[in-house]
């Protein structure tokens, strides 16, 4: 892989995303250049290559180092490539020419696996982004009213924590409204 072949880019997508970054990752093949990694959630290395139509898809997917070639031959007797793998997530691709049929180009054909990979990425990364939401947070935002913090520092400390509250207050309830919505539409199909 030679550097000037290699394009990095900063895109964020939340818990709930993955549909998006699918669609995103497909889009740039199609510009000509295909997934290499991805450093740090946001951080995606491409290197060009003829632009093609492909399919990818994300599976979350939290496994033992033990278990990971077995996991990873499945999906290749599938023709799914494995690419990378970030947070739990592991990401695999197919080229649209060998997708035959519609439920070729998934990798869950059905709703009830849909939906445990959804209780999946809730129970493993919602709800401890909630505890430490409500464990640190919360209490932060009672000083903030409460006046303790005095001074030039003070105003600063709560300043910091009120723009730190408001981010993540925004990102649970972007990602609580993704949940829900990915549930009812993975419940109608």
């Amino acid at each position: 892989m030679k550097e000037d072949n290699i394009k990095r880019e900063l895109h964020w997508f939340f818990l709930t995303d993955y549909e998006a970054e699918e669609e995103f990752l497909s889009k740039k093949s199609k510009e000509g250049y295909r997934l290499v990694s991805v450093w740090i959630p946001g951080i995606y290395t491409f290197e060009a290559c003829e632009p093609e139509d492909i399919i990818y898809r994300l599976e979350f997917k939290p496994l033992a180092e033990s278990d990971k070639a077995e996991y990873l031959k499945i999906y290749e007797d599938y023709g799914w490539e494995y690419v990378t793998e970030i947070n739990d997530y592991c990401y695999f691709r197919k080229p649209q020419k060998d997708i035959k049929s519609e439920v070729e180009a998934e990798i869950f054909n059905d709703t009830d696996s849909k939906l445990d990979m959804l209780k999946a990425i809730f129970c493993k990364k919602m709800i401890p982004l909630l505890c430490i939401f409500l464990l640190c947070g919360l209490p932060s935002v009672n000083y903030l009213f409460k006046g303790i913090y005095n001074g030039v520092f003070g105003d600063a400390y709560s300043i910091i924590w009120g723009i730190i509250f408001l981010i993540y207050l925004c990102v649970f309830i972007h990602c609580s409204i993704g949940f829900y919505r990915l549930r009812k539409k993975y419940r109608h199909e």
